[in-house]
C-alpha cells in the first residue's frame, strides 16, 4: 500500500506543480495587459514612445530626450532623431 501512494506521489506533484505555475503565468499575462493610459493630461494627449513623454497637440514631433516641436525640421535641427507622437 505504501508503494502504491509513492508510486503516485511524484506525478500528482508534478501535476500539481505544473498547474500552478500555468496559474502564475496567465495571472501575470493577464495582468500586464491591462495597460492605463499614459498621457492623462488633456494638454499633452500625445504619447511619444522613445521619450516615454507626453507632448500637446501643438508640438506633435519628439526628439526622443523629451523636447517637441512642431515641426519636424525644428526637431531635426537639433541632430536626433526625430517621431511622430499619436495619441493612445
Amino acid at each position: 500500500m505504501k508503494m502504491k501512494i509513492l508510486k503516485l506521489a511524484l506525478p500528482i506533484g508534478f501535476g500539481v506543480v505544473l498547474t500552478v505555475i500555468s496559474i502564475l503565468g496567465l495571472v501575470s499575462i493577464s495582468l500586464n495587459s491591462c495597460e492605463s493610459k499614459k498621457c492623462t493630461d488633456s494638454s499633452h494627449p500625445l504619447y511619444c514612445e522613445s521619450a516615454k513623454t507626453c507632448c500637446p497637440s501643438a508640438n506633435p514631433y519628439n526628439d526622443g530626450h523629451g523636447t517637441c516641436f512642431s515641426t519636424m525640421a525644428g526637431c531635426t535641427a537639433g541632430g536626433y532623431n526625430c517621431e511622430v507622437c499619436h495619441i493612445e
